[in-house]
């Protein structure tokens, strides 16, 4: 059964108060979206590390290739939101991620990662 409010009590009590929702509203929508992303658990297999970007904005990733027969590449590759991407590496190896990659000096963060794991780039 839905809850009623009884306006005209309120605005005897608050007359001087706005109920302006729109601020929660935003954030329950951006939980809302971080949530559902979460919900589609993405995996790499047993020779791969895997990036998921659980932000709203487009990030740049790159994984070293240390000990491994391919020599890799060192360029950045673009993940946008709600994608993810694997690379084929069989040891450790250290992520590079950037946020806001439309940005330049966006924030960036460096992660030390094994194969067959997911590493989930979330909103801070």
């Amino acid at each position: 059964m839905p809850m009623r409010i009884n306006t005209q009590r309120v605005s005897q009590v608050a007359p001087h108060r706005s109920f302006d929702y729109s601020e929660d509203l935003y954030h329950c929508v951006k939980h809302l979206f971080q949530i559902s992303l979460l919900l589609h658990t993405m995996s790499a297999q047993d020779n791969q590390i895997g990036v998921f970007n659980n932000t709203q904005a487009t990030i740049s990733v790159r994984i070293t290739s240390d000990n491994e027969l391919s020599k890799g590449t060192t360029e950045f590759q673009d993940i946008k939101p709600g994608k993810y991407d694997t690379w084929n590496r069989s040891h450790r190896q250290v992520a590079f991620v950037q946020r806001n990659s439309d940005e330049m000096g966006g924030t960036a963060e460096v992660v030390v990662l094994k194969p067959a794991q997911v590493h989930y780039v979330n909103d801070e």
